[in-house]
C-alpha cells in the first residue's frame, strides 16, 4: 500500500514547488543520446561553480510538464515562471548571455 501512495507522490511532484521566490534559474532539459545534451554539460557545470541557479532536467515526468519536445531546451524561470525558451545548443557565452538577458 505504501508503495502505491509513494508512486502516486511522484506523479504529483510539481517542480515549482522547489523554486523560491524572487529567483531566476535556468532549467536546461536534455537526455541520453543527445550530442548537443552533452556538449552543453561542462558549460553547465561551469556555470554552476560561478554562481549561477542552473540545473540539468533529465527527467521525462518534468520534460511533459514543461512540454519539452525537443532537446536540448533552456528554460530561464523567474519566480517560477517561464520567461523564454531557448531549443538547441549553446556555447557557454551563449548560454551565460541567454540566462542574463
Amino acid at each position: 500500500m505504501s508503495l502505491i501512495v509513494m508512486a502516486m507522490m511522484f506523479v504529483a511532484f510539481d517542480y515549482n514547488d522547489l523554486v523560491p521566490v524572487n529567483t531566476v534559474q535556468a532549467l536546461v532539459f536534455t537526455r541520453d543520446g543527445c550530442s548537443g545534451c552533452e556538449q552543453m554539460k561542462p558549460h553547465i557545470k561551469e556555470l554552476k561553480n560561478e554562481g549561477f541557479d542552473i540545473n540539468i532536467v533529465e527527467d521525462l515526468s518534468i520534460h511533459s510538464q514543461y512540454k519539452v519536445k525537443a532537446v536540448p531546451v533552456t528554460i530561464v524561470l523567474k519566480n517560477g515562471k517561464e520567461i523564454k525558451r531557448h531549443v538547441g545548443y549553446l556555447s557557454k557565452s551563449d548560454l551565460k548571455d541567454f540566462i542574463t538577458a
